[in-house]
C-alpha cells in the first residue's frame, strides 16, 4: 500500500518535469538561434515567423518593450523579402539619439545599434477582418514598400534584438 502512495505522485511528478522541460526547450531553441545571428538574420527570422504565424519566433526577435504589443497575423498572408541593407550612416545617427533621447529604456547605452532597410513585397490576406484595430494598420499597405528596422546588442555577449519597425 505504501509503494503505490510513494509510486503513483512520484510518475505524476515526472510527467509534470518532462512536460516543462519539453515547453522550456521549444523558448531555449528559439532563444539560441536568435542568439547565434548576425543581425539581418534577425530581421530574416522575424519576417519568417510572421509568415509562419509563429508568435514565439516573432517575440524571440522583439527587445523587452515590443514583447507586449499585441500581434495578429490574420491580415498577413505573406511577405516576401526582397533585399535587407544595412544603412550605415542611419546607424550612427541613431546610436546618438538612443545615447541622449532614450536614456530611461536601458540600463546603461547599448553595445552596438543597427538599422536595416527591408525592402518587401508584402500580401494581404482577403478574408481578414479590417475592422479590427490591429489588422486595421495593414489597409492601403498591400505591394511594395520598405520598412527601416533598429536592432540593439545591449552587450557585447547578447544577442541582437529588434528595437523598432518603422
Amino acid at each position: 500500500m505504501d509503494r503505490k502512495r510513494i509510486i503513483r505522485p512520484t510518475i505524476l511528478f515526472l510527467i509534470f518535469i518532462l512536460g516543462l522541460l519539453a515547453f522550456l526547450n521549444k523558448e531555449i531553441e528559439l532563444n539560441l538561434r536568435v542568439w547565434r545571428s548576425d543581425p539581418d538574420e534577425v530581421v530574416q527570422m522575424y519576417f519568417e515567423g510572421v509568415n509562419i504565424k509563429n508568435l514565439d519566433l516573432v517575440k524571440a526577435t522583439l527587445y523587452e518593450h515590443g514583447k507586449n504589443t499585441i500581434y495578429t497575423f490574420d491580415a498577413v498572408e505573406y511577405y516576401k523579402i526582397i533585399s535587407i541593407e544595412k544603412d550605415e550612416k542611419e546607424s550612427q545617427l541613431q546610436k546618438n539619439w538612443i545615447k541622449y533621447n532614450e536614456k530611461g529604456r536601458f540600463k546603461k547605452d547599448p553595445y552596438d545599434i543597427a538599422i536595416y532597410k527591408v525592402k518587401y513585397f508584402l500580401k494581404l490576406n482577403p478574408k481578414a477582418d479590417y475592422n479590427n484595430g490591429v489588422n486595421g494598420v495593414f489597409i492601403g499597405q498591400e505591394g511594395y514598400g520598405v520598412k527601416t528596422i533598429c536592432l540593439v546588442k545591449l552587450n557585447k555577449f547578447s544577442s541582437w534584438k529588434i528595437y523598432d519597425i518603422g
